[in-house]
């Protein structure tokens, strides 16, 4: 005999179902709003691991931080140079 529906947890997905309506995602059943969730949940966790990996990489010192204004004015000059260059 099939268990009774958590009323809660069907709660919870219509909520979440009426949420994804409005950014402009239609769901048939719950086996599609389902789906979408555990795709959505499979892309936070590759993030969550790419920076993961990239803080540790940063740590240990294999990646070097440029200043942000050091990296402008590079690009900066780098144009310069190019229109300086067409002209």
């Amino acid at each position: 005999m099939p268990s009774k529906p958590n009323k809660n947890l069907l709660q919870t997905l219509a909520a979440i179902a009426e949420l994804e309506s409005g950014k402009g995602q239609k769901f048939n059943t719950v086996e599609e709003l389902m789906a979408d969730l555990h795709c959505k949940e499979l892309e936070d966790q590759q993030d969550l691991k790419m920076a993961d990996k990239s803080m540790k990489e940063l740590r240990s010192g294999k990646a070097k931080a440029i200043p942000i204004e050091r990296l402008i004015r590079s690009i900066d000059r780098k144009i310069a140079i190019k229109e300086a260059l067409s002209s």
